[in-house]
This record gives C-alpha cells, structure tokens and sequence, in this order.
C-alpha cells in the first residue's frame, strides 16, 4: 500500500516533466528561426525625383547557403545584394553589427570551416552578431516605383513596407549651386536627414522628405539670412515666387503652416536667389517711370543701381504688349507676386561674397551657375485647337528690348491705344542684375472724326444680319471690348460673311492690320472678305478686334472706296475700251489707278497707271473678258471694283447636230458644263466626249414647227393645293434667289406644296446631286417634303439649281404609278397591279420593290407591263411593296406603297373579292391630345364590286408598343382621344364589307407625332471606361437625350447603324483597335418639330505611330528644293527628328532646321492622320543619300526611310528648229516651206503629194500635252480635237486645215502649264491626283548695251504663271552664222554677256526653270550694231537745234512708220483680207531655202535630261512597271500620260528673230 502510494506521485511528476518537455520543443520548432525587423513603418512615402531606404535587418547573422530577397508588388527585384530593374537606382546596403559584449573563438574561413549559427567569420575568427543589414536604396524616384515592398527570408518572418510617391515640384535641379552652409546648420542644430536643404548641390543623393524637414525651416534661414539680415524678397518677387512664401527668403519665419508645403515648388527659385546674393551681379536699377510720349511711343526712366553701379556697362530695356483677353479679368499675369514690397522689409544686398566657397570673385564672371528661369514665364502663349480639323491658331507675346548706356529710352513702332508692360535690367561684366519692379502704361489713342464714318449699321441690316450682332459688330463708335469679342467669337462667326464687306467698305485695310500684329482668320474682316471664321477664329477675335477696328478708323480716312461706274464699249473682236469713274470716298487722295484683266482661264496681267478711258488691244477673239480696277493712295488701296464681264467678238462655230447653238444676252456662246446649264428644250454637247463642256443646242422636238411646250400649270397647281395669294409668285420655273429671300419667311407653310407641285412626283435628286445640292437640301428635289426645318434656309442659294433640276425632270423624268395592288394567289405568289403614271412622258420599264418587314434588303423585279406576278415569296410573311416608273433619264417617286401577310401553307382563301384597303393616311392636326386622321378608299372590293354597307377600323399604338387599341368609324376620318403629348404613334386602317365580314388589307401604316410647339432638343455621347482608350480595350458607347423630346434615336459608326432607342441607345465595341479612331460616331434624332438633332464624336484610341513613306527614290535636281515626306498615323501627335545618312552602312546624323531645312507637320484626311516633311531648300549633289524620319509619341517610336538621288540639272542643249524636226521625220522637199511658225496652209491645200505630210508638221508642233481644252476655248470644231490630243496616228481633214493657228496656239500656250496625272496605289488602290506646274517663259525682256565694255546688259521681269516656284533662268546666245550656242545661268533678272564680238549680230532668247523642269523660250531678240567699239560711249548726245520743221518731220516719219508695222502685223495675221492681186503675186520660198527666220521651237527637242516622275505605285510594295518604251537615259522630253498609252516626242516651238 506505501509503495502503491508513493510511486504513483513519481509517476505523475514523471509524466508532466514528459509532457512540459515536449511542449517546448513544440513551441521552438513553431518560432521563426530568422527574424527580420525595421526601424522604419509600414508606409513610407518620399518624393519624386529623390531617394529612399528601405531598411531591413536580420536579427543576427545569415549563414552562407542564406539570403534576404526583395519582392515589388509580389516580383522579385533584388536577392542578396543584386538588384534586378530600376535602371540602376537602386542597390542594396549590406553591413553586419558584431555583438562587442561578447569575445570572438573559433577559427574559420571563406572555403571552410564555417562559423555557427549566429556569428560571423571576422579576420579568420567567429564573432557574435548583433543584426545584418539588407536595406533597399532608391534613388531619383519616378511614379512608377510606388507600390508594396516585402522583405523576406527562407525560414523566417516578413516585412511590407508601402511606398507613396509624393508629387512635390521641388525636382532635382540642373543647377549647380555654390553655396554651402553646412556648417552653420550643423552649428544651428539642423537634422542629417533634413542638411540637403543647406547644400542642395547634393540634394539628390540622399533621402529626403520636404515634409519631414517643416521643423528644421527656421534653422535654414537663419543661416541663409545672416540672421535675418539678409533679404532675398526682391529677387523672390522677380522670381514669380509667390507672397505666401516669401518667409523663405527673409527669413522672419512664423510658426508652420500648411501653405509651407506648397513653397517646396518654388525651392529652385528661392535657391537662386540665395545663390545671386553672394555674386558680384549689380543692383537693380531703381524707379522706374514708364509714360506714354504719343500714338506709337513711350518714355522710360530709371535711377542707377545703389550696389556696383560703378560696374555698369549698359542697361537692358524689356517690353512686351499685354494681350487683351477676356479671360484675364483685366488683370495682368505677368504682375503675379510683382507688388510693393513688404512692409517693414529691409533689402540689404552682400557686396560680397564672405564664403568664397567656389573661388568667385568680383573680378572674373563665374560659369557656375549657367541656368534659366522657367521657360514657360519668359512670354504669354494663347493657343486654341479645333480637334476635328487639326487647325491651330497660336499667338504668342514675347519680350523685345533695348540697350542703352543712358539713364532714359524711347520705345517706339508700338501700336495704338495698347497696354504695354516694362521693365530694366543692369548689366556688368559678371551678368544681368535682378529686373526692376515691372511698370505698366498705354500708348495715347488715335482720334479720327465721326464723319469720315461709312454707314455700317445700315449696310449690315441690309444683309440681314442678326440683331444681336448688328449691336455687337456693326456699331463704329463702340468697339467690343475683350469679353465682348470673345462673346461675339461664339455667337457671330457664321455672319462675318455679310459683317465683313460692310466693315471693310470697299478698302483693303490689310496692310495696317498685319502691322498691328492682326492674324489667322481675322485679315478677313481687314479686306472684306465674305466668308464665315472657322472655329479658330476665336482667339484673334478675341485678341486683335481692338487693332481691327482701329485700322478700319484710320482707313476710312486714308484709303480709298472703289472706282465707280466700270463700263467697257467693245470696239472689235480683240480690243476695247475700259471706262470707269473716281471713287466716292477719298477721291482726291489717289494717286494711280490698277487695271486688271482676265482672259479666258488662264490669261491675266494687271496694267498699272492706267487712265480713264483705256483701251485694250491684242484681246483673244470669241472669248469672255473680265476686268476691274483698284484705285491707289500713298497710304493704301481700294478693294476691287465691280467685276465686268464682256465678250471680245463673235467667231462662227456650229457644234450642233441640228440648229445653232443658244448664245447669251451679250452675244456669246452659251458653255454648258452639265445637262443643268441649258435652257429647256436644249441639251448640252460634248459633256460625255471630255471635260472641257460642251454648248447648249436646241432638240429635234424643240425644232419642230408643231412644237408646243409640255410644262405643267405650277401656279394653277399651287392655287388647288391651297398656297396663299401672295405666295402664288414662288410657283415658277424661273424663281430667283432674291424672289424667294423676299418671302420666305411669310411663306414657309406653303413650301411643301409649292415643291410637290413643282417635282410633280418625279426623282430629280440626281440633277440636284450633279448641280451641287448639298444632302440636307434634297429633300427639296424628292416628294412629298417631308418637314422643313430651320436647317433648310441653307438652301436659299440653291433655289435656282432646285427649280431647274425640277423643270428639266418634269420635261423628261416619268410620272409617279398610281394606285398599286395586291392579289394573293397562294401561299407563294401574289399578282401586283397598278395604274400608268398621268403625266405624258414615256415610260420605258416599272420596277417593283418588294422587301420583308424589318428586313434592310429587298427585291427588284422589273417589267414593261402594268403588272407583275410574283411566285418566290414566303408564307405567313408580312410584305411591303412600291412601284417606280423608269427611262433613260431616270425615274419616278415611289407610289404608294402596300403592306400585306402571305398567307399560310394550305389557305385555300381567295382574297380577289377583298375591300380594297384605304390609302393615304394623313394627320389633318392636333390639338389638345386629339389628332384628327385622314384617309382615302375606293369604296369597291379588288373585282370592282362595290361594298355599300361597310365600316372601318383605325389601328394604332405608341411607337414600339406591343399592344394596339382600335377605334371604328363610318367616313373616311376619324378623331383619336386622349393621347399621351410629345410621343410618336403607329396608325393603320382597315375597311371592313359588314355584308359578307370580310376586311380588306391593312393600309400603309403610318407614323404621326403628338406635338404642337418646338422644344429644343440635346443629346451627349458618354464612353465606359473614360478616355482615352488602348487598344484591346472594351468600350460602350451610350448616346442619351439630356433635354427636349426625341424619336428614332440612332447612332452610326463609321456610316453604318449599329443601335438604337428612344431616350437613350448604347453599344459594345469588343477590342476597340487603333483603325477606330478614323471612324466617326454620330447620333441621330429628330425634335417635335421634325427637325434633325446630330451629334459627332471620335473615339480617342490611343497608338503608338505608323510611319510610311514611298519605296521609291526621290529625284531632285541639284541646285533645287527636295521635299521628303512620311505619311504618319499616331494618336497622340507624335514629335518628329529627321536623320541623315549616305547609305544603309554609315551612321546616321540628326538634321537640325536651319537655313538649309526647314522642318513641319501638315495635316492629312483627318485628325488622326499627318505629314512630316523635311525641306531641303537649295540640294547639292552630296544631299544624295538615306533619310530617316523617327516619330515618337507616349506609347513608341517607328522610323521609315526615303531614299534621294540629287542629279545635275540637264539643261537644254539649245532650242532646235521646227524646219529641223520636219526634215528629221523626212518632210517631202517640196513641203518643207509650211514648216516655219507661220505655217502656209496653202501649200497643203493646193499640193495633193503635201497632204499626208501634213500630221507629221503638227506632231512636230505638239509636245506630248492634251491641248483639247485649249482648242475647245478657241473654237476648233469636235471632229479636229484628235490634233489637240495625244494620237501618234492623226486622221486626215481638209476642213482641220482651217484651224491650223489655234492649234498652234494652244501648244505654244500650253507649255506654260504642264499637268500631268500619278496614278498612285495606297491600300485599296485607291487614285490620287498629282498636279506639277511648270514655269512659264520670261517676259518683258530687253538688251541694253553695257557703258564701257564690249557686253550686253539683258533684263526681264518674273513669268506671270508660277514665278514663286522660278529658281533660276538660262539665258542662251548665238552669233550669227555660228553653229555654237553660249549659255548664261542666273538667279537673278539679269544677265551681263561678256567678250562678244564687235562686228556680229546675236541672238538671244531664255528659259525659267524650277524643280519641276523648264519653260518654253521666251521672247526672241535680235541685237545688232554697226560697230560694237561705240559701246563705251554714250548712245545720247544733246543738241542744240530747236527747228519746228526738224521736230514735224521726225514725228512724220514715225507716225508712216507705226502705220506700216501695224499693217505688216494685221496682214500677216489675217492674209484673206488682201486684195486679191496681191495674193496672186504673193512669192512662196523655194523648197530648198530655208526661212531667214531662226526659231527657237521646242525645249525638249534634242534635250539631254531626264524627267523624273513617281511610278504609278508608289506606296505599294509591289516593283514599278517596266516600260519598254521608255528610260532614264532616253534624251526626249517625255509626256506625262496615264499608263498604256502610247508616247510621243514633246515638241514645243516659239518663233526666234
């Protein structure tokens, strides 16, 4: 029993020290073996640009197989001392802490043995660890590195740390700061952590938080201050640093505040103006007045600086114009923080520097500090940007300024009435001192009386200008202040069109008002021009209306109106008088007038000084002339007078088949361009032949002696349709323009009968879309009309186009068919009927459209008959069908239409005994949520039986509904009750036969609205997510009615309709791609008044750019521009750099835009799209190489090259001769006298053998150029254009012989504009026009001899056509009986020809040349002089004799003398008005003899060169097309033609005397 009892306590104590034991050991396996901790928290925040630390320790040491790792946002970025990522920022700190209470034992080395744990290997002995640093730094910190840090080890805890990047504008600086008052901070008590502060050309190696240093502020200035006894508040204010912060710079520091966070932003600032203080820069000048000395100039004064004024070279004067915009609140931002200065502020200044920390000296200038102010306050940038048309408008104010030594300056050629603002500067031999305090004044205004002003306000209400901005434009004597304009940007931009030709009054005020820095669209409102302002006019209306109105002031008074009373009295086919009266204002300031005058198409020049009346000689015949005149000042000139228009003489030419064609009220041929532009009853011919027009000739029927005109009664028409008495006078053919402005405001309600009337159910869209109708205004050339809104009076101009499509489609066009039917034979088949049209033009084939409901695609059937059975239709499918009649001019409006239900398979019903269903339903009105319905029925069944006891039903539904209620009436209307307002419906009827219960088919069914007033309507477009977008992204797109009421709400993207709604449409684009952003989004409704509510919106996809340019070389000519382009697609704007290289294998170099380059970007086809262009103005042969265009944006970079070749100018060897080309192409001899400039066409009439040499003489007049156009003007009949066209092979037509000189003409005259067509292949094979405009020749040109020197001084004047493409001229000369031709190049408009021969006659003659190629030659001149050893004496003598008998015999013998010229001229021109004997004695040159005549014909006969032209393909990556006729090395000049066509040798010819 004893030992039971005690052995039992034994083994309970035995258990629980079991049990306590295991236990522990538990709980020790359970406990992290390696534990991680930091001094710092879990969230650490720093500042952009600076660094950070991430501290992390082991508690003791790592053994070897053992590390730290650290995860960003869970990836590893650094793992025992190697860091992955951060651009080399960051880098890990590692240190041990050894455990110095305890000794060191044990041996051990890096190969082994191996310390235990917990000790670390030191000089071969184990050490006790106290911790072991893995601490992650980063340094210049960007956004990006934000994010959740973990330190970790295998086997132990972790710790996070979260790092907020704060967004502080205190950035590293660029700076290099000299001073450094470490040590008084140090002294002061300032932290480490907060010491950058004191030396912040270190600042960005060390941790530091602005935020964390707020304590350590007053420290700081105390020492940057000298205790306070230094003040810095000047150069702070002139810093733009703000007042709130000016505690930083003199030093008396309050208590802390919030707004000392917010100065961290201006530290750079502050840090400059510690560091100005101890460098030897002047004081500031002191006092500066600033007052104004008249309209154009100020006076500034100073007083010298009080520190270092005896260092003062000169002083710097800046001045910049304040801008007048609204936004600026009067204020002016350049005055921020640019008050007085703080009360109680001493500004001492350090004269010099006590720290001399960087060996500054007053002496020498120190380059320490190189840096500039903040760039974006050194001038004022007022931008706005239309992002649909990527059109910007930039204005920009910068500061001009002045040097001078003395204390004072005037500051003249400023503008009138301006705001100014001013300050000075002093400059010594180390810098530029702090500016004075900035000063303000205005320029005094220019005060012209009140009579000199036009009447503004009459002429603006005359042309129908708003109310709002008559008051706001048109009133002289109140100018629109700043917000005044910026108010009249917004709300008058579309009436500047009428504002602006009353404003300008007849004067051109351009001049003044680009001197007075107006820009953009605003010069529009300084030269009258009539057009609206685009949407970038906003800014220069808002800045420069005050210099516009100003400038219209002073021209009032100083310019003058037009010449009045233009009139010309035509005197013979090629000359006339022009007469014409002073103008009515400013008539005795004129000094000259400006005569100009236009010819044909291309023909123009401008005779100056010309007087009343003046008379035009050398005129082309049978052609239209216009002329005006601009009368001169010394201050400006006058806008262009009435244009007058007259026709130089008739020349008879029949292009008609039948009859004469139709000629003017002047007399001349009446050109026509499209059917539209003749009368009716006449056709336009020749359209379909070329593009050139054609002339109005009368038809067969018009010419036939039973005509009678077909034209329907319109006013009896308008007068059934109910249009009021006085609006009868629209219902015409004839209307005009100004007939209908004059009522269209009383007649608007009768407009959609006065068009129904006048469309007479016909189709005229067609003419109206050839005419140049715009969309919204065809629903005016297409019946019914469905709504006239406020949209339409657009219109008004078209009004006659509208009128004549509708009189030519009720002549020709068939009328509408008439009551469709509807029989249904089965299931599968239905037989349509229908009545012919009423109207009397013949139908050639009806076309029936049938389509399913709700289906978007139908079937045609057409037939020559007024039925048609139709046997593929579906059963139990409800159909919709329409007639329209056709012929060869086009058709008619649909008529009505049929809705039925096929009927079920195995329906025996017969439907031929049916009521015939009702028809034309119509809402007559609505008042008070009742609408009164219309509608029209036959009263008998489909057999003609007529139904006498009947009823119908009226069917209708809210638009949409499921459900449809149903009312009954006895008459063919009825009144529905009670309907919900501003809400669309479905209304159907049905006639019901009460005596056998059978109901017809459902009439149309139409929609009618529930609105008696206009309520204007918006909608917004809304995107999830907000933009903008990448590419992958899935957008939703929801278009939603914000005010107004709405129906049929649709959107369109990129043309095609893609949802639908009521209030409110949405839809998914799944994997938005970067093609999206050139897809317009556009919602559509329609307001209660039927008016149509549009809203565009572009997706803003964002991409990186797509870069592509020709695979083809660029050919230039050295000598000349290159242009080098990369079509590039990016979004957002990419920024473009231009390199160079001479070949793939050499390095490329970067292009900088200097006066050899000129760099820009131009948009293309939409916003998204651009040019980059890289202009090399003047190539060398060494510019041949590879350039490489590198666009960047946000989101990447791509590069494209382009390859230029830079060739020698080829310039024409010399001028051959037509004689030559003709005995070339082996001209029989006998043959060879026609082949001179005055080709003697007799010699082929009388001469049969010189019949078939006759298309050898033209082809070597051609030049390889399609003169039709030319030949159609000069009234070369149809059949003889095949000679003003490309054809090798010409047929032969003695009547052609009778227009062998407009032929020639045409190609000598169409050299000077050389088109030619690229056919150029972008992705679809899509065509793009190219025109390249050759220069024309040299004119005016005259030879003088040179004083002193055997040489002539040859001079011209610019080519009227391209002289701004001429770069350079080619004068040629040749001695008589020389073979050799001697070449002079110039870019000037002269030429001095040296060493000529005394004794010898020459022969001289030029070209102009451009990148593009060269002119024909110019005027040929012949010099000659009996001795050219006289030319070094004077060619004048002065003489004594005063004889009136010697002066009357001299004037004699010139007047004999111009009378026989003029005679020489007009006989040669026009040899048939000779007397006949004179004819017949008339000697013809031997074959064997050649002209005396040398002529100079055509510069590309012979020519060694080389026309360089684009392939067809050139953005495709396909080869160029090889052609076997032609070459790089071919000498003839080629023409440019379109692909398969044959090519002829260019010839070109100009008589050479």
């Amino acid at each position: 029993m004893t030992s039971i009892s005690i052995g039992l306590p034994l083994l309970v104590g035995l258990v629980l020290l079991v049990a306590r034991y295991s236990f522990a050991e538990l709980n020790k396996g359970q406990s992290p073996p390696w534990r991680l901790t930091s001094p710092e928290g879990s969230y650490v925040r720093a500042v952009a640009g600076f660094g950070t630390e991430l501290e992390c320790y082991v508690e003791t040491c790592l053994p070897k197989e053992l590390t730290v790792k650290w995860y960003k946002d869970g990836k590893l970025v650094a793992e025992g001392t190697e860091v992955e990522g951060f651009d080399g920022r960051g880098h890990i700190r590692h240190g041990v802490t050894l455990d110095h209470t305890k000794d060191c034992n044990g041996t051990c080395s890096a190969m082994g043995p191996y310390c235990p744990r917990g000790h670390y290997c030191l000089d071969n002995s184990c050490c006790a660890c106290d911790n072991e640093e893995y601490t992650l730094v980063l340094s210049n910190l960007t956004y990006d590195d934000a994010g959740t840090y973990v330190c970790k080890v295998e086997g132990g805890n972790e710790l996070e740390f979260d790092l907020e990047i704060l967004e502080y504008g205190l950035m590293p600086s660029r700076r290099t700061y000299t001073f450094d008052h470490s040590a008084c901070c140090a002294a002061e008590g300032v932290s480490p952590k907060c010491m950058p502060l004191c030396k912040p050309s270190t600042i960005e190696q060390h941790k530091f938080d602005p935020v964390a240093c707020e304590d350590e502020y007053e420290k700081l200035l105390k020492c940057v201050t000298e205790g306070g006894n230094v003040s810095h508040v000047h150069c702070c204010r002139i810093n733009f640093v703000p007042a709130f912060c000016w505690e930083f710079c003199h030093g008396q520091f309050s208590e802390p505040k919030r707004s000392n966070q917010f100065c961290i932003y201006w530290m750079p600032e502050i840090f400059d103006c510690y560091e100005r203080a101890y460098l030897p820069f002047p004081g500031p000048p002191e006092k500066l007045v600033v007052n104004p000395l008249n309209s154009s100039a100020l006076l500034a004064c100073w007083q010298p600086p009080r520190v270092r004024v005896d260092s003062v070279l000169y002083y710097t004067v800046r001045y910049q114009e304040v801008p007048r915009f609204p936004f600026l609140g009067g204020g002016i931002p350049f005055l921020t923080g640019e008050a007085e200065d703080p009360e109680n502020t001493a500004i001492p200044t350090v004269e010099s520097n006590p720290f001399q920390t960087s060996g500054v000296t007053d002496e020498f200038p120190s380059h320490a500090m190189p840096h500039e102010r903040r760039k974006k306050r050194q001038s004022l940038l007022i931008m706005t940007h239309n992002l649909l048309t990527n059109e910007t408008d930039v204005r920009e104010y910068k500061f001009s300024e002045i040097n001078t030594t003395d204390t004072c300056v005037v500051i003249d050629n400023l503008k009138a009435s301006t705001q100014y603002l001013v300050f000075a500067t002093a400059v010594n031999s180390y810098g530029t001192s702090l500016p004075t305090s900035k000063q303000t004044a205005s320029t005094e205004a220019v005060i012209y009386p009140n009579h000199t002003l036009p009447d503004v306000l009459g002429c603006c209400k005359r042309n129908f200008v708003s109310p709002e901005c008559v008051s706001k434009l048109c009133d002289l004597n109140d100018v629109p202040s700043a917000f005044g304009a910026f108010s009249v940007a917004l709300t008058c931009r579309s009436e500047f069109a009428q504002v602006a030709p009353c404003l300008a009054d007849g004067r051109n005020h351009s001049v003044c008002c680009k001197d007075r820095g107006v820009g953009g669209e605003c010069l529009k409102l300084c030269d009258g021009t009539a057009s609206d302002l685009g949407l970038t006019s906003v800014l220069c209306l808002s800045l420069d209306m005050h210099a516009v109105y100003s400038c219209l002031r002073e021209g009032y008074v100083t310019h003058p109106s037009p010449p009045t009373n233009v009139t010309v009295s035509v005197t013979g086919p090629q000359s006339a008088y022009v007469m014409w009266d002073p103008p009515i204002n400013n008539a005795y300031h004129v000094r000259s007038y400006s005569l100009f005058v236009h010819e044909g198409k291309d023909k123009s020049y401008e005779i100056t000084n010309a007087v009343s009346p003046y008379e035009l000689v050398d005129l082309e015949a049978n052609s239209i002339v216009r002329v005006y005149l601009l009368a001169h000042t010394d201050h400006g000139s006058s806008l262009k007078s009435t244009v007058v228009e007259f026709f130089t003489g008739v020349k008879e030419f029949n292009f008609c088949e039948q009859g004469t064609p139709m000629r003017g009220v002047t007399g001349e041929l009446m050109k026509c361009f499209k059917q539209i532009d003749c009368p009716a009853y006449t056709v336009c011919t020749g359209v379909s032949q070329d593009d050139f027009g054609g002339y109005c000739c009368p038809t067969a029927e018009f010419l036939d002696r039973d005509f009678k005109p077909n034209i329907p009664d319109l006013p009896g028409c308008c007068s059934s349709r109910g249009v009021r008495p006085n609006c009868l006078s629209l219902c015409s053919y004839s209307i005009t323009v100004q007939e209908f402005a004059d009522f269209r405001e009383q007649c608007v309600q009768d407009l959609k009968a006065i068009v129904e009337c006048a469309g007479d159910g016909r189709d005229h869209r067609p003419c109206c879309i050839e005419a140049e109708v715009p969309d919204p205004c065809l629903d005016f050339c297409y019946s019914p009309v469905k709504y006239i809104g406020s949209h339409h009076m657009t219109c008004l101009k078209h009004v006659v186009s509208i009128a004549k499509c509708s009189l030519h489609g009720i002549l020709k066009l068939p009328g509408t068919p008439l009551n469709l039917r509807v029989s249904l034979e089965g299931p599968r088949s239905a037989k349509f009927t229908w009545d012919a049209p009423t109207q009397d033009i013949p139908v050639e084939y009806y076309e029936l459209l049938l389509t399913q409901e709700e289906s978007n695609s139908y079937k045609e059937y057409n037939t020559t008959e007024r039925s048609y059975t139709v046997t593929s239709l579906q059963p139990s499918v409800e159909y919709l069908a329409v007639v329209i009649a056709w012929n060869k001019h086009g058709s008619s409006v649909p008529g009505n239409h049929v809705t039925f239900t096929t009927q079920s398979d195995g329906s025996e019903i017969k439907t031929d005994d049916r009521p015939l269903p009702p028809h034309s339903l119509q809402k007559v009105w609505y008042h008070d949520r009742a609408v009164n319905i219309t509608w029209e029925w036959a009263g008998m069944s489909y057999t003609s039986r007529p139904v006498k006891n009947y009823r119908f039903k009226v069917v209708y539904r809210v638009d949409g509904a499921r459900e449809w209620q149903q009312v009954e009436a006895n008459s063919t209307y009825v009144v529905l009750k009670n309907l919900t307002p501003l809400t669309a419906y479905d209304v159907y009827a049905v006639a019901v036969d009460l005596d056998r219960n059978l109901s017809s088919f459902p009439s149309e069914i139409v929609e009618i609205f529930t609105w008696e007033v206009a309520e204007l309507p918006e909608v917004t477009f809304s995107t999830s997510p907000h933009p903008p977008f990448r590419e992958g992204n899935t957008v939703t797109v929801t278009c939603t009615v914000l005010s107004g009421a709405l129906h049929n709400l649709t959107i369109e993207w990129g043309g095609r309709q893609v949802a639908f709604g009521r209030d409110k449409a949405s839809f998914v684009i799944q994997n938005i791609k970067r093609e999206d952003v050139m897809k317009t989004l556009m919602c559509i409704g329609y307001s209660p008044s039927g008016e149509a509510v549009k809203v565009r919106h572009f997706l803003n996809v964002h991409f990186a750019p797509i870069v592509m340019t020709s695979i083809f070389p660029v050919f230039a000519y050295s000598g000349f521009k290159a242009e080098l382009v990369c079509r590039v697609h990016a979004y957002p704007m990419m920024q473009t750099k231009w390199y160079f290289a001479k070949n793939w294998s050499h390095v490329q170099e970067p292009l900088v835009d200097d006066s050899r380059y000129l760099f820009f970007i131009s948009s293309h086809d939409n916003p998204f799209s651009f040019n980059a262009t890289a202009l090399i103005k003047k190539t060398t042969l060494a510019d041949s190489g590879l350039y490489t265009c590198n666009c960047c944006n946000e989101l990447g970079c791509t590069n494209a090259s382009v390859s230029l070749h830079v060739e020698q100018f080829p310039a024409p060897r010399g001028p051959g001769t037509l004689l030559s080309c003709c005995q070339e192409k082996q001209v029989l001899q006998e043959c060879l006298s026609a082949c001179t400039v005055d080709i003697d066409v007799s010699v082929y009439v009388n001469n049969p053998h010189c019949m078939k040499e006759f298309p050898k003489l033209l082809q070597c007049a051609k030049d390889g150029i399609d003169h039709g156009q030319c030949c159609v003007m000069a009234g070369v009949p149809s059949h003889c254009l095949a000679y003003c066209h490309q054809a090798d092979d010409l047929p032969l037509n003695l009547d052609c012989l009778n227009y062998t000189t407009q032929i020639l003409y045409c190609v000598q005259e169409g050299h000077r504009k050389a088109v030619y067509i690229l056919l150029e292949s972008i992705g679809a094979l899509s065509r793009r026009m190219l025109i390249g405009v050759l220069p024309s020749a040299p004119m005016n040109v005259s030879v003088h001899p040179v004083v002193g020197q055997r040489a002539l001084n040859v001079t011209w004047v610019d080519p009227p056509m391209n002289k701004k493409m001429h770069t350079t001229y080619i004068v040629y000369y040749q001695e008589e009986g020389s073979d050799r031709i001697e070449k002079v190049r110039t870019e000037n408009t002269f030429a001095i020809l040296t060493d000529l021969n005394a004794s010898a006659t020459y022969t001289i003659s030029m070209v102009a040349a451009n990148h593009n190629g060269f002119s024909s030659f110019g005027p040929v001149i012949q010099y000659s002089s009996a001795a050219l050893a006289n030319w070094d004496h004077s060619a004048y003598e002065e003489g004594g004799t005063s004889s009136a008998g010697i002066v009357f015999a001299v004037f004699f013998c010139l007047f004999i003398a111009f009378a026989v010229v003029l005679s020489i001229i007009y006989f040669t021109r026009k040899p048939y008005h000779l007397p006949a004997f004179i004819l017949k004695l008339k000697k013809r040159p031997a074959g064997d003899q050649p002209s005396s005549a040398v002529a100079f014909e055509n510069p590309g006969y012979e020519r060694e060169g080389q026309v360089r032209v684009l392939p067809a393909n050139g953005y495709t990556a396909e080869p160029p097309a090889e052609d076997p006729t032609s070459g790089w090395d071919r000498p003839e000049l080629e023409a440019i033609r379109e692909p398969q066509q044959r090519e002829q040798d260019g010839m070109r010819y100009t008589r050479f005397r």
